[in-house]
């Protein structure tokens, strides 16, 4: 069995609370905003009632409104019932306290496949009545998602295996940074680093890769996340991906994410532990790309020449 078909298979067999982990992971992948989740239990696989499931607070303050169903798509007219009733909690204004204008789109996920296109036009005129469009993502979107960029939560939500996981965007890189069970988490604000920060955003501006080094402990991996976390906030067309240690040889990782026509900021963390993925990484897929791309890594000091000897050619 291929693996799109294993993922699609999963999904089918899924129960509520791992759907609405996977739905919430393609909002923050499609969004990274503000999410808030009422109809996830917090620190639990479980779900409640929530009027939506989710909702994300936009840029323009606006909000975009989530449902999921994992509805049995076999029995369909109880299926489309249960889409309608879901479309119908997202558009019961007095019930969310905010107006039909500070909608600016509805979001129904869904673990099954609409078979009449009469069925989706209908679901998409009622919104339409109140001038919010409406997108519906099935069991075919998020079965590419979970193939692609989404395959970490393959693999966490639907043990399907994948290639070596290394390849992270920002939320899973913490999660598994704070399993490590470090005495300072990497969510702790950062303080009196505001000339280290400027320094290196201005390295990181006109260089293709950086390097900070130092001692295990000094707060390398913290300070390089604000830097690309300001970095991202003055250059939103660069997609940010981070790196962490594992052994495994990540080329073939990269040919998945990576694509040449656009920006990247990837993230390398304790170069020092993979030096052969690191030269993988700068290299390899460097030459395919035709955006750009820039590289920051952090390096304990006692690898610092090693990692250097590397990739000299760059110019770090």
């Amino acid at each position: 069995m291929n693996r799109y078909t294993l993922i699609e298979n999963s999904l089918k067999q899924i129960n509520d609370s791992k759907f609405q982990s996977i739905c919430i992971a393609f909002l923050y992948e499609e969004y990274s905003r503000d999410i808030q989740s009422p109809g996830k239990v917090e620190g639990k696989e479980k779900t409640r009632s929530g009027q939506p499931d989710s909702y994300v607070l936009k840029r323009n303050g606006n909000y975009l409104l989530a449902e999921y169903t994992t509805q049995d798509d076999i029995r369909k007219s109880e299926f489309y019932k249960k889409l309608g009733k879901d479309l119908d909690a997202c558009l019961d204004f007095t019930n969310l306290g905010i107006t039909q204008d500070q909608v600016d789109e509805i979001l129904l996920f869904f673990n099954g496949t609409i078979t009449k296109p009469s069925i989706a036009e209908k679901l998409k005129a009622k919104a339409k009545s109140h001038n919010i469009p409406l997108k519906l993502v099935g069991i075919d979107a998020l079965s590419h998602y979970l193939l692609t960029t989404g395959k970490f939560y393959a693999k966490e939500y639907l043990g399907v295996p994948y290639d070596s996981g290394q390849i992270l965007n920002k939320n899973q890189f913490l999660t598994l940074y704070g399993r490590k069970n470090l005495s300072t988490p990497l969510t702790n604000e950062l303080v009196e680093r505001e000339t280290d920060i400027a320094a290196l955003l201005q390295i990181l501006q006109q260089n293709g890769l950086t390097i900070i080094t130092g001692a295990a402990g000094v707060g390398k991996t913290r300070l390089a996340i604000e830097v690309i976390d300001n970095y991202l906030e003055n250059n939103p067309d660069f997609i940010s991906y981070y790196i962490f240690p594992r052994n495994g040889y990540i080329v073939d990782d990269l040919t998945v994410f990576i694509q040449s026509d656009k920006n990247y900021l990837i993230f390398i963390d304790d170069g020092n532990r993979q030096i052969d993925n690191f030269l993988s990484t700068v290299y390899t897929k460097m030459e395919r790309v035709t955006g750009e791309i820039k590289i920051i890594v952090t390096v304990r000091d006692y690898a610092k020449d090693d990692v250097l000897k590397k990739c000299r050619d760059q110019n770090p």
